[in-house]
Formats: structure tokens, C-alpha cells, sequence
């Protein structure tokens, strides 16, 4: 069985508070797939931000952390080329969380995807040309 991610967008409230409002849902990539995450959007955040939190324990804790995550991911969506070809075009980027923080890891997004499906990847060498 798959872990779920929730993926929601930080909203400010009247009384100046954050509320993170749930938007998507996240799906940590199988053994032998070539990326990190997949993200299946339900709303585009208008921010353009991104906060992916961990299912909680018996306790209510978040049961796992951002150990053990790339601190940085390149995010993409999928777009069909032809009937059996895919392109991920880069749409923003992801940070693992720092210590002590309580999600997973934060998604800043430079466009909206119109499926709203996004894709992260560990970024290889060959990304920094």
C-alpha cells in the first residue's frame, strides 16, 4: 500500500492566521521509477505555493519526516507529445523541509499545470546547463 501525501496551499485568514487548505494529494514513486513524487492536484493554488505533510501516526504525528529527502526536486508537469510520448516541463521547484518543521517538503510552483498532475524529480548534472 502507497503512502498519501496531502498537498495543501497555506491561506491567510482574517484574523492574520495560516490555515492550510487541502488541494491534492501526494504518491512517493515506486522501485525502479525515475522520479521522486507525483502530485494529482484537485484546485491550482493562486499563490503558487505548495505544503506536503506526512499521514499522521496513532499519536497524530506526522510518521515520517523530510530525512532521507534530495533538499532539492524539480518540479514538472506531463505533457503528451504523442499517443506514447511524454514530456515533463519544468514548472518550479521543491525543498525538502528543514528541522523542526512539520511538512514534508514545500513546492513553489512559476506556472500552473492545466492537468493538474506535477512530477518531481532529483535534479541530475545535466539540469544545471
Amino acid at each position: 500500500m502507497s503512502e498519501i501525501f496531502s498537498v495543501t496551499t497555506p491561506v491567510k485568514a482574517r484574523d492574520d492566521k495560516t490555515r492550510f487548505r487541502q488541494i491534492g494529494a501526494a504518491f512517493r514513486a515506486r522501485e525502479g521509477q525515475n522520479f521522486a513524487f507525483r502530485i494529482a492536484l484537485d484546485a491550482t493554488p493562486l499563490n503558487g505555493e505548495l505544503l506536503v505533510f506526512a499521514p499522521k501516526d496513532e499519536h497524530g504525528r506526522p510518521a515520517l519526516d523530510a530525512s532521507g529527502l534530495a533538499e532539492e526536486m524539480r518540479v514538472t508537469t506531463p505533457v503528451k507529445i504523442t499517443e506514447d510520448r511524454v514530456r515533463f516541463r519544468p514548472i518550479g521547484i521543491a525543498f525538502a523541509a528543514k528541522a523542526g518543521q512539520n511538512f514534508m517538503f514545500k513546492v513553489l510552483l512559476d506556472a500552473a499545470p492545466v492537468n493538474g498532475e506535477l512530477v518531481l524529480f532529483v535534479p541530475t548534472e545535466s539540469d544545471d546547463q
